[in-house]
């Protein structure tokens, strides 16, 4: 498991392979609070989004390419190069909306033992969500190889917008404004 993370009232975990649902064995709400009832096992069946694909689907392999924002979650999937957005139904590959031969060719991160997503050197991705233009950013550092680059995606014409020419290692954000850290700046 990469990463646990809940949307519109589900459970999801995220692995190397996929997406799963996760459901309560059992809750009630009493007074505006949800209490899980049960026998000591709260989580029943995880359920595959894209089921039946033995090869996987839309997973992660690197939990810090994963962000929660208002309209679902965005994330990278490394083994496809793809960018996703995930709402709680099946999740989109936006990295094809007008930019599949650019992602194609510079998406791809990891070259065999060289990926370690720590943000402070390397190769990795930061994913930002920008409340005030309603877009998200996404920023590939290449290390030391000139590859990096920064793209802002707009959610609501569900098109890639423009190009940037800095590069984050992180992005913060709150309900009006987005932040974004490179280094110790």
């Amino acid at each position: 498991i990469q990463t646990l993370l809940s949307m519109n009232n589900t459970l999801y975990a995220v692995t190397s392979d996929g997406w799963y649902r996760l459901s309560y064995n059992g809750d009630v709400n009493y007074r505006g609070v949800e209490y899980l009832l049960g026998n000591g096992q709260a989580l029943g069946t995880p359920h595959r989004i894209g089921e039946g694909i033995k090869e996987g689907l839309y997973g992660s392999i690197d939990p810090n390419s994963i962000i929660i924002f208002p309209g679902g979650a965005a994330f990278v999937d490394a083994k496809a190069d793809t960018i996703n957005i995930f709402d709680g139904g099946a999740p989109r590959v936006i990295s094809d909306d007008g930019v599949f031969s650019l992602m194609s060719e510079y998406l791809a991160c990891c070259a065999g033992a060289t990926c370690r997503d720590q943000k402070t050197a390397g190769r990795f991705y930061s994913l930002g969500f920008d409340p005030e233009l309603n877009r998200l950013l996404v920023t590939k550092r290449d290390g030391e190889g000139g590859g990096s680059w920064t793209m802002s995606y707009d959610l609501v014409e569900k098109t890639w917008r423009s190009a940037h020419s800095y590069l984050p290692n992180f992005y913060f954000w709150d309900r009006s404004r987005m932040y974004s850290v490179r280094g110790n700046e």
